[in-house]
């Protein structure tokens, strides 16, 4: 009987695995794009005068961003595009073609299948309206004229003409164009032989039409397209400041003070007041992007006043922010942004307002945590900000405090009090990078700059070629190298000019960021750079 239950028991355990279903796993996923198959009229058809082209392709099909689909030379009228199952048709009764030219329809990424979303990139269709297809081509690649980084989705298009005084392309849409790819590469293909203006834009408003306000790069001669180019062409986009520079923000910020705020770092500014600014002139400080403006007349209902910045002119008229029952504000005081002190940097504090003077009785001393009966320092102050320059004892921690009389400010109201420590840190604490073989460097390059990986300019040296050139002090992180072509003196480098046809001024970065260490000098060699 006991044999009988155990056999029962382990029939009904194989019955038990039979009856468990596996589902199927489906195989492997599609990962491949769609295949034309077939396309009416075939690829590279001549004479074409019908109103339609069927592609059909290898499964279904769908257009995920049909304004990626560029039909070059442009039309004036864009075609119906369609897609049903496998098929994609291209209306053009709507959209006439012009006789005798050869026409490209980049599909970009726009066409994927419909199930895995798989892109068919870059995938063309060609054909003419004449006896013959258009075979010229010109190539090369779109570059940020500041970074030398590539510039992706740039608009790269030729305008036909037959002198110089063709160069400025108005609002007109190139006849022939592309967009460059994620290396800022472009290829314009089947051109017909002529003269051309070459321009590169960044199509913001997506409408084929370049408008100043736009990022530019623009050849400064007539293109003539070849059949076998073997130079690919560089082209630089840069921001055409002369059309995008303006006063972006004017206000009152709090009382007795004014902020200009302008779209694009300027060079110079002069404020000229229209009205009556107070008993005292007005007092004002230039940053990179900005003016602010002190001044005394704090019952004004409106301020007016000139303002000229890189060869411009406007009138201001701002309202004026009062004092409220309170009266002035407290005026405070802080670090300097991004301010470290140590034994090779001053320390910076920046106040609220202009500082009218200072107390340097006021001003306490500790050093690990013993108070100094004297301390020798010297200020400079520019403006608002104030720079102590001081021989600090290495590895020693510091301690300033300001008594709230220490410094007075614009309206001769004293700052609050104010308290700071920090460790001076050593020069071991600081690297050093070596710039070698100078005198290999082309003439053409004036200056070398130390960048940070923002691109922001930490200093600049002017070129000595045959003498090594050292950056010292420098804090342990990574930096960039660049050469400079200061084609106009004044120290430092610019864009270009759309209106002018002035190019940006050349550039040249060593390949590779730099990483500097603590207590070590690192030398690179500048030989063997090149023009760009």
């Amino acid at each position: 009987m006991a044999l009988r239950i155990i056999l029962c028991f382990l029939l009904a355990l194989v019955l038990s695995a039979c009856a468990n279903v596996v589902p199927p796993t489906g195989g492997p996923r599609d990962a491949e794009p769609p295949v034309l198959l077939e396309a009416l009229p075939p690829q590279g058809s001549l004479s074409f005068k019908g109103q339609l082209i069927r592609l059909k392709f290898s499964e279904y099909i769908r257009i995920q961003n049909v304004a990626q689909i560029r039909i070059s030379p442009a039309l004036n009228k864009p075609p119906q595009i369609t897609e049903r199952y496998n098929e994609l048709t291209i209306d053009f009764r709507n959209a006439p073609l012009t006789p005798n030219t050869t026409y490209t329809i980049n599909f970009g990424d726009a066409l994927t299948d419909l199930n895995e979303g798989n892109k068919l990139q870059n995938f063309k269709y060609v054909f003419s309206t004449g006896l013959f297809l258009d075979s010229l081509r010109l190539g090369g690649r779109v570059i940020d004229a500041y970074k030398y980084t590539n510039r992706d989705q740039i608009v790269v298009g030729l305008f036909p003409t037959d002198s110089l005084e063709g160069m400025k392309v108005g609002d007109k849409k190139p006849f022939y164009f592309v967009k460059t790819d994620k290396e800022g590469r472009f290829e314009l293909e089947n051109l017909r032989n002529g003269s051309y203006v070459l321009l590169a834009f960044d199509d913001k408003d997506n409408n084929l039409q370049y408008k100043t306000v736009e990022a530019v790069a623009l050849h400064d001669s007539l293109i003539y397209p070849d059949t076998s180019q073997q130079q690919a062409l560089v082209l630089r986009l840069f921001e055409n400041k002369s059309a995008i520079l303006k006063i972006a923000e004017k206000r009152s910020t709090e009382p007795g003070m004014l902020r200009i705020r302008f779209s694009l770092p300027v060079d110079s500014v002069l404020i000229t007041p229209l009205s009556d600014f107070g008993s005292t002139p007005i007092s004002w400080w230039h940053g990179a992007d900005s003016v602010l403006i002190y001044h005394k007349a704090l019952n004004a209902d409106s301020l007016v006043l000139a303002c000229a910045y890189d060869g411009k002119l406007d009138t201001l008229v701002i309202n004026n922010r009062k004092p409220g029952e309170r009266g002035l504000r407290n005026p405070g005081i802080r670090l300097f942004p991004n301010n470290q002190p140590s034994v090779f940097e001053p320390l910076k504090l920046l106040a609220s307002r202009p500082i009218s003077s200072i107390d340097a009785a006021k001003f306490h001393w500790k050093a690990d945590t013993s108070l100094l009966d004297s301390f020798d320092f010297s200020f400079t102050i520019n403006g608002s900000a104030i720079t102590m320059q001081a021989e600090f004892k290495p590895n020693t921690r510091y301690e300033l405090f300001l008594e709230q009389s220490a410094m007075k400010d614009w309206f001769d109201l004293p700052m609050d009090t104010f308290r700071f420590s920090f460790n001076s840190g050593s020069a071991e604490s600081f690297g050093a990078l070596l710039l070698e073989q100078t005198d290999s460097i082309p003439k053409t390059y004036t200056h070398v700059e130390l960048l940070n990986d923002r691109y922001e300019v930490l200093q600049r040296l002017p070129i000595t070629r045959g003498k090594d050139l050292v950056f010292k002090q420098l804090k342990p992180v990574s930096y960039r190298i660049r050469l400079l072509k200061d084609e106009n003196g004044n120290g430092r480098w610019d864009g270009g000019s759309y209106e002018t046809g002035l190019q940006p001024e050349a550039l040249w970065y060593y390949p590779e960021m730099i990483a500097i260490r603590a207590n070590w000098e690192v030398g690179i060699s500048l030989g063997g750079s090149s023009n760009k």
